[in-house]
C-alpha cells in the first residue's frame, strides 16, 4: 500500500508502506502511519513502537508510552513523559540531553541553545557536526565537545566558529581551544 506524506514545493511525496494492514492503516500525518500491529515514519517501520500509545510530536519526533522517536531511531533512555525539543535537533528529558538521536553528556539543567549548530551548559559548549538520522547507527553525525569553556564570556562567531575569554574554538579541528 501507499500514503501520502506531504508536500515538497508543487511535489508531493509517496511512500509504499510494506507489511501495512489496509484494513487498519491510518495516516497520522508529518509521515507518520500506523496499523493495528506498527508504526511507520516515511514507509519504513519504527521498531518497537507501540501503535496504541503512539503519536507525533513534531516534525520527525514522536512518542509512544516507553520510547521516544525521531524518524525511525529510538533515542536511548528518553523518557517520553519528560520529553522536549530545545530546537529542530536539540532535546532533553529528567535526565539527559539529546543532538538528533544521539545522546550528549551536556548538562541537562542549564543546556541552551546559542545557535548555528552551537549549545552551552554551564561548563561545556557543544557543536553539532551533521543531522542525517538515517540510518540510527551512522557515524556522519556527531557532536564535539568544548570542555571548561566561559559561559558568561562565549558567543558564536559563526557556524564553525566561536570564542571566550580564553581563546577560539573551530569546530571543524579537534575539540579543543585554538588560541589563547
Amino acid at each position: 500500500m501507499t500514503f501520502e506524506t506531504y508536500y515538497l514545493g508543487d511535489g508531493r511525496i509517496v511512500n509504499k508502506v510494506e507489511y501495512a494492514d489496509p484494513k487498519t492503516f491510518k495516516d497520522l500525518k508529518k509521515g507518520f502511519g500506523k496499523d493495528k500491529q506498527r508504526v511507520f515514519f516515511e514507509g519504513k517501520e519504527i521498531p518497537g513502537a507501540d501503535p496504541e500509545t503512539f503519536e507525533p510530536i513534531q516534525w520527525a519526533y514522536s512518542k509512544d508510552a516507553e520510547n521516544v522517536y525521531l524518524a525511525t531511531c529510538k533515542l536511548p533512555s528518553a523518557n517520553p513523559n519528560e520529553f522536549i525539543l530545545l530546537d529542530d535537533y536539540w532535546s532533553k528529558d529528567d535526565s539527559n540531553v539529546y543532538h538528533a538521536h544521539r545522546l550528549t553528556d551536556a548538562d541537562v539543567n542549564s543546556i541552551r541553545i546559542i545557535g548555528n549548530s552551537w549549545a552551552l551548559d554551564n561548563k561545556n559548549a557543544y557543536h553539532a557536526l551533521g543531522v542525517r538520522t538515517w540510518p540510527c547507527d551512522n557515524d556522519v553525525l556527531a557532536v564535539k565537545t568544548f570542555r571548561d569553556v566561559d559561559p558568561d564570556s562565549f558567543k558564536v562567531i559563526d557556524s564553525f566558529n566561536a570564542e571566550d575569554k580564553n581563546g577560539k574554538y573551530n569546530a571543524l579541528g579537534k575539540a579543543k581551544r585554538v588560541s589563547p
